[in-house]
């Protein structure tokens, strides 16, 4: 029986843990009862004054001094009394691996009794002793110097291993006992190998096998499968060869698990040499080759292509008598498939069946994906049917290969009937939904995309960051940013990163409708991310610039990029290229092609087109032959696109005849549309209307049928002759061929109607082009304001231009309002009975315009609803810069001025170009610090011209200051030398300034590539030869 006081301190101990334990669900704390506080004056240690616990210790520190302060007196009773005792019983909810841990570290118990009461408690319901309860156990045996069976204790901690951590504890524990010379038997050896094995501890497991030795006991074939196993796991090849020599050199029995392993590792190396040894040797060592073993080979025969060994191997198996089983099979028909052979793997299909082997869903999912992937989606579904006919239930795979199959070949609503089929009894994965949302936006349909989207989120399944990346690139690829941008907010909630792909949609998407500030803004936002962005960003930051007509900041984004480290490639130097010869910066387009071959960047079809395109445009023909045949000699076959760049230039230089004969020069070639359509219209522009129609007919003999650009091209000339019944029978002969007008044709119609008086006949053609669908441009607007004007229908005029006005996508041009004034100058005249002047162009108009005629013009639009606005003004100002008349063009900037709008950088451009023109340099040197206020950043060119200006008239301290200040623009630096110091100064003979502004960059600390320098001193040479050649004329004469 326990005395009182110890079944007092029982209860004592009892209150205090569902005191310690208790938790309540309100947010106060209610006090404990009474006896919580007789605890301290009960519960001391004998003899001893001082307290259990300190007034500091927590609750939970107290209860686990309660605890082990009770199981210590516990188990210092005799061991006939433990299984008597009570208190085991009343504190073993609450005892915890811990509290064991704690008693055996802090006291000292005998070690017969720990024995005992760690065994009692092993026993316990719902209690497991962790790894650290044994090592407490093992110190206090060791401690007491007690011969004790350690093994027990051993084996019991390997058996509590949950983790990797845990079995280092066990192996701590092994060393230290080892080191008493306790021999440990076989069966404690294999557990403690088991579980290293479980955590691929390989180091430990090799440090074992020296003791085992040690102890007596020889590694067998389950010791050396565990080592070979766990060093085939780690892929430590050399190290299961050695293993597997050792176990060939002991007289260990082998079995087919070591030889199996073997000729897996020898397998995924590829050494299939050795592979075969093993499989050849195994019956002489006297194992027997399984499944596994041909299984193994088959597949490393097949992975590496030998597919014929593969099959007599499959053969050899039979004869083996080993029979195939599901996996066998499975690897065949996969290597079958693979290698196009689906006649053979759908016999072993059928075989399968046959033998009774059930083809498991991965061995259907095989065929179904090689089916698809050769697109007999027809044979996939077939295969889909069987396989629900043999009761094996299709997966999410199967699912997944089957919608992609239908999607690649456009069978989109297949594709969703499948989907919604299998939802029936699975959730299909992501890669399902994902199929079928890129086949629809692939088609453009956005909203059955979104739709899916939306399906698959009610499915509990979560898009990925991919799938948000595709759409938000078809998005941005339509223009809809803003929708674009909401999905990537989307992404951002749902914690997911978008990735460089995501960023560089947006980049080009911004791009595309010319907001290149926000691609600024994309490209700082993706930085701030770690996103850094790569070549393709990059590009589409550069093309895009370039397309906007902004070449010096994509020059200068250039500049950053080398400067990053980042390796320029053929995308951006094309796209370079591009933007200059847009410009017609034919030089800098050559420079830019000279500085990529040095890089060793094989220039394309499409560079050199452009190249050759561009200088036919500036008349530079035996540049562009000269380029046509180095095109050639880099291997370049001759093509129609070259060819007919080369035509379209001689046609625009007046070479017809030359242009004529190169059709019958096309060696190799037949000539395509478009360089008849080119032909056809440089005979027209020369007024044969006659031979156009002869290579019309020379066309539709060689089966070539004319497109909307030959039509519209012999229309109009038909109709500047006057040949309206020509020109209808064409149009209607164009309409019958299916081949639909544009703009251009509808166009040509109006104005020759307006030209003939004919404007009844001028509407009807343009409500027929709305009927039609086609949309008029500028050009189409200007024609009818000319036509309208031509004839008083002011109403009507005007009544266009405000349509035009209060539009977004046709702005009037230079030419409408040119026109407008033109007509409003004939009817001053009329009105004052003066003689109409007539002009050959526009600039002759400009030239003699007085002031007052513009500004009624203003007055006439606004009486008209029409309010004058900063396009109106930049053309009226072009029109004044033009004729050289910076006077007046400056007038009208400080009206506008008064009329608080507020000018765009276009109309500083070209008042600066009117000062350079009229070599009022300091003037625009103003503009330019003007605009340099309003945070528009002048052009190169405009500085190019101003130094240029300032060294003709000697002023090189202000052209120095200038060059300077450009420095400072961040521009590009290799493009600053190109235009500044070869175009402008050198090839002005300005070579001394040359040298001197170079240093100034070099001071500045602006690189440049060899090649510019290379280029300087070419054309240094070229100067200066130049200047030698004329000095020796000039003696002659």
């Amino acid at each position: 029986m326990p005395s009182p006081i110890s079944a007092m301190r029982s209860r004592l101990v009892s209150s205090t843990i569902a005191t310690c334990t208790s938790t309540s669900p309100s947010t106060s704390t209610s006090l404990p009862h009474p006896s919580f506080f007789s605890i301290f004056l009960l519960l001391r240690r004998p003899f001893s004054s001082q307290p259990l616990m300190q007034e500091s210790d927590t609750p939970k520190e107290m209860l686990t001094n309660f605890i082990i302060s009770d199981l210590s007196s516990l188990l210092s009773k005799p061991r006939s009394e433990l299984h008597k005792h009570r208190s085991l019983e009343h504190l073993a909810p609450h005892l915890t691996p811990s509290h064991v841990s704690e008693l055996f570290r802090t006291h000292s118990i005998d070690p017969k009794m720990a024995l005992l009461f760690f065994e009692s408690v092993s026993q316990l319901q719902g209690f497991k002793l962790d790894v650290h309860s044994h090592a407490s156990l093992i110190g206090l045996l060791l401690r007491s110097k007690t011969h004790v069976d350690f093994e027990k204790v051993l084996i019991s901690m390997v058996k509590s291993c949950e983790q990797e951590k845990d079995m280092g504890v066990v192996m701590d524990a092994f060393w230290v006992i080892k080191r008493t010379s306790f021999m440990f038997s076989y069966n404690c050896y294999k557990y403690l190998l088991k579980c290293l094995f479980r955590f691929y501890m390989t180091r430990e497991m090799q440090s074992l096998c020296p003791y085992m030795i040690k102890d007596g006991i020889v590694p067998d074939v389950v010791v050396y499968n565990l080592m070979l196993k766990c060093y085939c796991k780690e892929g430590n090849l050399r190290k299961a060869h050695n293993c597997f020599k050792h176990l060939l050199g002991s007289s260990t029995p082998i079995d087919s698990f070591a030889c199996n392993s073997m000729i897996q590792e020898y397998c995924k190396i590829g050494d299939l040499n050795k592979a075969c040894w093993v499989i050849l040797m195994m019956p002489l060592l006297g194992c027997q080759r399984n499944q596994f073993s041909y299984t193994m080979l088959i597949h490393g025969l097949c992975r590496l292509g030998h597919l014929n060994e593969a099959l007599r191997l499959w053969d050899s198996m039979k004869i083996d008598k080993c029979a195939p089983n599901v996996h066998t099979y499975t690897v065949m028909i996969d290597n079958l498939c693979k290698n196009g052979d689906l006649d053979t793997a759908h016999k072993l299909l059928e075989e399968m069946s046959e033998k009774g082997v059930t083809p498991s869903v991965v061995t259907y999912n095989t065929i179904i994906g090689c089916y698809c992937k050769c697109g007999k989606v027809d044979n996939a579904l077939r295969t889909l049917q069987l396989m629900r006919s043999k009761s094996c239930n299709p997966d999410t795979w199967t699912c997944g290969i089957l919608i992609r199959g239908l999607c690649s070949n456009s069978r989109v609503s297949d594709a969703e009937a499948l989907l919604n089929d299998f939802r029936r009894d699975l959730i299909p994965n992501l890669v399902s939904y994902r199929s079928l949302i890129e086949q629809y936006c692939q088609m453009g349909l956005l909203e059955d995309a979104f739709r899916v989207k939306s399906l698959m989120e009610s499915d509990g399944c979560k898009p990925d960051m991919v799938l948000y990346t595709m759409l938000i690139e078809m998005l941005a690829k339509n223009g809809n940013l803003e929708e674009a941008n909401k999905l990537l907010c989307e992404a951002f909630a749902e914690g997911l990163e978008p990735d460089v792909r995501t960023y560089t949609a947006l980049v080009g998407g911004y791009c595309k409708v010319g907001k290149i500030d926000a691609v600024i803004e994309v490209m700082k936002f993706m930085e701030s991310k770690g996103c850094a962005p790569n070549n393709w960003t990059y590009h589409q930051l550069i093309h895009g610039l370039c397309m906007n007509g902004k070449v010096e900041e994509a020059m200068a984004w250039f500049n950053k990029i080398v400067y990053k480290g980042v390796e320029p490639d053929i995308m951006m130097y094309t796209a370079l290229i591009q933007g200059q010869c847009m410009k017609n910066h034919v030089n800098n387009a050559l420079r830019l092609l000279y500085k990529m071959e040095k890089q060793g960047l094989m220039p394309d079809e499409f560079v050199f087109t452009i190249l050759i395109e561009s200088l036919c445009k500036v008349g530079r023909l035996n540049e562009a032959q000269s380029l046509i045949s180095t095109a050639f000699k880099m291997g370049f076959s001759s093509n129609n696109v070259i060819y007919n760049t080369l035509m379209n230039g001689l046609l625009k230089a007046g070479q017809v005849e030359f242009s004529r004969s190169l059709v019958d020069k096309m060696v190799g070639i037949v000539p395509d549309i478009y360089a008849y359509s080119t032909l056809i219209h440089g005979l027209c522009e020369q007024s044969k209307l006659g031979e156009a129609l002869e290579v019309l007919d020379e066309m539709l003999l060689k089966g070539i049928q004319p497109n909307t650009i030959t039509y519209t091209t012999l229309i109009h000339e038909m109709l500047k002759e006057g040949s309206f019944d020509r020109a209808s029978q064409m149009f209607d002969q164009m309409v019958n061929h299916r081949c639909k007008p544009n703009t251009v044709t509808c166009t040509v119609f109006i104005k020759a109607y307006f030209d003939t008086g004919q404007i009844k006949e001028a509407e009807d053609m343009f409500v027929e082009m709305e009927r039609l669908g086609i949309k008029p441009d500028v050009v189409t607007y200007g024609v009818l304001i000319d036509g309208f004007s031509n004839f008083d229908l002011l109403d009507h005029a005007y009544g266009i231009l405000k349509q035009m006005m209060d539009g977004d996508t046709c702005n009037p041009d230079f030419c409408v309002y040119s026109d407008l004034i033109k007509h409003l100058l004939r009817r001053k005249a009329c009105t004052s009975g003066d003689a109409c002047t007539t002009w050959k162009d526009t600039c002759g108009m400009w030239n003699e315009l007085g002031l007052e005629i513009v500004f009624q013009l203003l007055d006439e639009m606004i009486n008209y609803g029409c309010t004058p606005d900063v396009t109106t003004y930049f053309h009226l100002i072009e029109g004044f810069c033009k004729a050289g008349r910076l006077e007046e063009a400056n007038t009208l900037f400080n009206t506008m001025k008064e009329k608080d709008i507020s000018p765009n950088e276009n109309i500083f451009n070209i008042l600066v170009n009117c000062c350079f023109e009229t070599k009022s340099y300091q003037t625009g040197l103003g503009f330019m610090g003007a605009m340099r206020e309003l945070a528009f950043q002048p052009r190169l060119d405009s500085y190019r011209r101003l130094i240029v200006g300032f060294c003709e008239e000697g002023l090189f301290g202000e052209a120095k200051t200038a060059f300077c200040e450009l420095l400072g623009l961040k521009k590009n630096h290799d493009e600053v030398a190109w235009e500044i110091l070869i175009e402008g100064l050198v090839k002005q003979g300005n070579v001394s300034e040359c040298y001197e502004l170079l240093s100034v960059m070099e001071e500045e600390g602006c690189v440049l590539c060899s090649e510019t320098y290379e280029l300087i001193a070419r054309e240094v040479v070229s100067q200066s030869d130049l200047a030698s050649n004329k000095s020796v004329v000039e003696a002659e004469q």
